[in-house]
């Protein structure tokens, strides 16, 4: 069992209850199913997992520029941007 959703409802969705988004008794549900759901399974990791890159992967190479950035020194540290 979850403690965190045993919590205020209108704590935990504070803000979508403030932009009515959603109503005080669908919190107080929403919190209500979450709080008796059990940990995932494996099956449920896996999917997730497989949701989502791995947030060790670099989006973007380390030293990847703007063209407009190219040929520019740091004035802080004197480096030089090359390509």
């Amino acid at each position: 069992m979850s403690h965190y959703y045993n919590g205020s409802p209108t704590r935990i969705f504070a803000a979508e209850l403030e932009e009515g988004l959603i109503t005080a008794e669908q919190a107080r549900t929403i919190c209500a199913t979450r709080a008796t759901a059990g940990p995932i399974t494996e099956d449920e990791r896996v999917a997730l997992v497989g949701r989502f890159p791995d947030p060790t992967e670099d989006a973007m190479p380390p030293h990847a520029l703007s063209p407009a950035m190219y040929n520019l020194q740091d004035p802080d540290t004197g480096v030089l941007y090359t390509e």
